[in-house]
């Protein structure tokens, strides 16, 4: 991702699978981060040598950054499942955490069997407590 993808607090990109041009408003605390970052190099992310990434190269990058960090058990494949989870868990509607991660309603329900399972519960609970 180049920084001419992040603009006026936006993230402006083209998803590698569907091809779908997506236009998302950057987290306050991420956007506290690039917009300070000195912008030396075309690619937000790059490689030592200030290169772009290609998917396999990155792939690698993050694992071994993972391990760095002392994150363990975590992979990229999984990224995109656990921003689900996050937004929703954040009382995000399906429809909105689409509009985050690009993914069909479909796919977003899907993974959020679980997080509606448990949050739909906690509420239910706690109607019925305020019924007494």
């Amino acid at each position: 991702m180049s920084w001419k993808h992040y603009q006026n607090g936006e993230i402006k990109v083209v998803q590698g699978k569907t091809g779908k041009t997506l236009t998302i408003p950057a987290h306050s605390e991420l956007a506290a981060v690039l917009d300070t970052v000195e912008r030396n190099h075309l690619m937000i992310l790059h490689t030592s040598k200030g290169k772009s990434f290609d998917p396999i190269y990155f792939g690698a990058w993050f694992k071994k950054e993972m391990k760095r960090l002392g994150i363990i058990g975590r992979q990229m494949h999984g990224l995109r499942k656990n921003s689900v989870n996050a937004l929703l868990e954040a009382g995000c509607s399906e429809a909105e955490t689409s509009a985050i991660t690009g993914q069909s309603l479909r796919m977003v329900m899907h993974y959020a069997k679980k997080v509606n399972q448990k949050r739909l519960a906690r509420s239910a609970i706690g109607k019925w407590e305020n019924t007494k």
